[in-house]
């Protein structure tokens, strides 16, 4: 990513490796593996395919079909570039599968989309460029009948998307449960390309059971990161967004309790810092934690509907009104600041030019 003739990156998050494979294929370019060969050896254990370089110019199709305990790991080494990888739209779970390593562009569809499928992996992936949206995408539980749990995005570079860059999808608001557990942890995502103004950063939809959401930055986005599932979304910065920085509403979800918010920054929104509606199901436990909004264009909060919001740890900069609300908000806020002039953002991530490292323009005002 460039801002403003600095290039910006974002450390990883600390995760163990793959393991150790019991079986190792390897694949050169264009070829695809014999997924009946693969799921007998799944069978004795785990099965790491490794792709050599080049380019895979064909949509790579993920075919898993073993139910067992092994993990299937396809890596592309840092090498292989690949126009998209897919598991099809049959209600097939492909489950323990580990995506790493590749180059993921000119697909004509989607990045990376998964049907559904438990302990999967999508990491240290670099995705950019495709034709359809999301980027990366765990589809909704509601249309094809599954749960997924331990469903993990992790250390990806997401880029230059016409549409969503990372959507997990809910129950589409269908009173169902939706999948168990989802954690999107260490991307960084940018320039996302509005559709009819729908292009979020990290966009996660309702009812599911536990979400995790930390240490991710996105940048140039219509919203930085839409909530509509309960978890935890911690140390997310979110920079320039052309709409709202965070975007919280229950249009799908039954309220908007259990959301909580700590360490995050929104810098420079186009709208508002973040916008909260809750006008379906009432909202009492709603929290945010050491919140830090700089030169919001309209508000640094805004809420609607029967929604009481908690804010432990607020730091305004360039902020003329604080918040804006209709419909019988109750605001509750504690260790507030406020600062006249808006922070420098010329170096977002400080002078070493890496985010989370503690020299950022933003770090003094952190508890």
């Amino acid at each position: 990513m460039v801002w403003e003739g600095d290039c910006v990156c974002l450390p990883h998050v600390a995760a163990d490796g793959p393991g150790e494979p019991t079986h190792t294929l390897a694949l050169s370019p264009g070829e695809t593996p014999d997924w009946a060969q693969v799921d007998t050896l799944l069978a004795d254990g785990d099965v790491h395919i490794l792709f050599e370089a080049g380019r895979w110019d064909e949509r790579f199709q993920v075919e898993r079909t073993d139910t067992g305990p092994s993990r299937l790991v396809l890596d592309g080494q840092g090498q292989a570039s690949v126009a998209g990888i897919h598991t099809g739209y049959h209600d097939i779970p492909r489950d323990r599968v580990t995506v790493r390593r590749f180059d993921v562009t000119g697909s004509r569809d989607k990045g990376i989309y998964w049907r559904a499928g438990s302990e999967v992996i999508l990491e240290l992936n670099e995705v950019h460029d495709n034709r359809g949206s999301p980027s990366i995408n765990l589809d909704y539980a509601n249309r094809s009948g599954l749960q997924s749990t331990s469903f993990i995005v992790r250390n990806n570079h997401v880029w230059d998307q016409r549409g969503e860059c990372i959507y997990i999808g809910g129950s589409e608001g269908e009173d169902q449960d939706s999948h168990l557990y989802v954690e999107v942890r260490g991307n960084l995502v940018h320039d996302c390309l509005g559709i009819d103004g729908k292009a979020d950063g990290i966009n996660i939809k309702d009812r599911i059971g536990e979400v995790w959401v930390a240490q991710n930055v996105t940048a140039n986005t219509d919203w930085g990161i839409e909530a509509a599932s309960p978890g935890v979304y911690e140390h997310n910065i979110v920079m320039r967004s052309r709409r709202n920085g965070l975007q919280l509403v229950d249009a799908w979800a039954p309220g908007l309790d259990g959301l909580v918010f700590l360490d995050t920054v929104v810098l420079e929104p186009g709208e508002n810092g973040v916008r909260i509606g809750s006008e379906r199901v009432p909202t009492n436990e709603l929290l945010f934690r050491d919140l830090i909004v700089s030169d919001p264009r309209d508000f640094a909060l805004m809420a609607g509907g029967d929604v009481t919001v908690v804010v432990e740890g607020l730091t305004l900069y360039a902020t003329e009104e604080p918040t804006r609300d209709w419909d019988g908000v109750t605001w509750s806020f504690s260790d507030e600041r406020t600062i006249e002039q808006a922070l420098d953002i010329t170096q977002p991530a400080g002078p070493d030019r890496v985010f989370f490292t503690g020299d950022e323009p933003w770090v003094d005002s952190a508890r």
